[in-house]
Order: structure tokens, then sequence, then C-alpha cells
């Protein structure tokens, strides 16, 4: 049901009528169900970055690579994305040694699956490419960029 307002009707009579369902803040936030919940669970993995995350954020940031606006840690349909730039509709993932296990390399393929349905390219990174071959993460995501 929709919010309860008050309008001046006339000389000092109010008349309290309801807004239309569906309408305004409250509304939208009961239709993205868990928003809330990824926007918070997003913040702090902003603030928990691994190290191999966030020498790749010093590159992609403020537009340092082909002035594309990325993003970190950013909610998309139900995931937290490492890095995003939603002009490019593409999806940098730094995976580390966890990422190596079966029931983790399953859930990742779901994972990108997922996210490719819905337009996105899906690149995944190790932690090592991002220390020892920071130049050639950069090519390779500015390579992608390009062939789009």
């Amino acid at each position: 049901m929709g919010k309860l307002f008050r309008t001046r009707i006339g000389a000092g009579r109010a008349r309290r009528h309801l807004s239309p369902a569906g309408r305004g803040r409250e509304a939208h936030a009961e239709r993205v169900r868990g928003m809330r919940r990824f926007k918070a669970r997003a913040k702090a993995l902003r603030n928990t970055q691994t190290s191999a995350e966030a020498t790749l954020w010093q590159a992609l940031g403020g537009r340092r690579l082909e002035r594309r606006k990325f993003r970190r840690q950013h909610p998309i349909d139900g995931f937290v994305v490492d890095f995003v730039t939603l002009a490019g509709k593409l999806i940098v993932e730094v995976d580390g040694v966890t990422h190596g296990a079966d029931a983790e390399i399953c859930r990742d393929r779901a994972r990108t699956e997922r996210l490719e349905r819905d337009g996105f390219f899906v690149m995944r990174v190790s932690n090592a490419d991002v220390y020892d071959n920071l130049e050639g993460v950069l090519e390779a995501i500015s390579a992608q960029l390009s062939g789009r």
C-alpha cells in the first residue's frame, strides 16, 4: 500500500489520501529484494580488498585505462563483482588460490554464465598475473574493450 499524505484543501480542511502503490523509494526498495544487503556487502569488500585487487585498482581507477570508468566491488544480478565497466560491459575478476578448488571452479563457471546472460563479458585473472604481469593484464583488458 502507498504512503499516507496530507493535503490542504480550502480554509483549514485537510484531506488524507494514499499515494499510488508502487511509487516512491520505499516501494522501489521492496521491489529490489536484498539490494541493501548487497550494497553493504560490496562496501565491506571495498574496505577489505586484497593486495592484488588494490594493485589493479590503482591501474583502473580514475579512468586511467582508456578513459573508461571502472567500478570496484559492484553488485550485479545478485553477485558482487571485483571490477566492472558498465559502458564496456566488461567484468574483471581477480582470482586467488581458493578459486582452484573443484567446488569454486564450478561456482565460478555458473556465476560467469549468469553474468554473460546479462550481456557482460567476464575476464578472470589470477593474483599472480596482477603481481607479475600487470602490463599484460592491462593490455588484455584494453584489447577486450577495443574489440567490442
